[in-house]
């Protein structure tokens, strides 16, 4: 199976939200958990997490998975969405 950037890109966002999920509580607002869609966003850290990140979190979680290019075009906005209520349910269904 040929895996192009973008499978890799989404790989690694999904892999990151199924971390979050569980490391997370419910209400959780450093990584989104209280429905914040923006906040999910910065703690999956697609271009690099800002700030000082959850001690649970290593390089792999923090460096860049995508240009600032492509978080600023729509291309993942989906992929996003989608990994954030997966994660939101998962965490709020512990």
């Amino acid at each position: 199976m040929i895996t192009t950037q973008r499978d890799e890109v989404i790989m690694e966002l999904v892999r990151r939200g199924k971390l979050i999920a569980e490391h997370a509580a419910p209400g959780d607002t450093q990584l989104g958990m209280s429905g914040s869609m923006i906040r999910f966003r910065m703690a999956l850290a697609p271009i690099g997490f800002f700030g000082n990140p959850p001690e649970w979190m290593t390089e792999a979680e923090t460096k860049p998975c995508m240009t600032q290019d492509e978080f600023d075009d729509d291309v993942y906005d989906e992929n996003m969405r989608l990994i954030f209520e997966r994660t939101l349910k998962a965490v709020h269904s512990k």
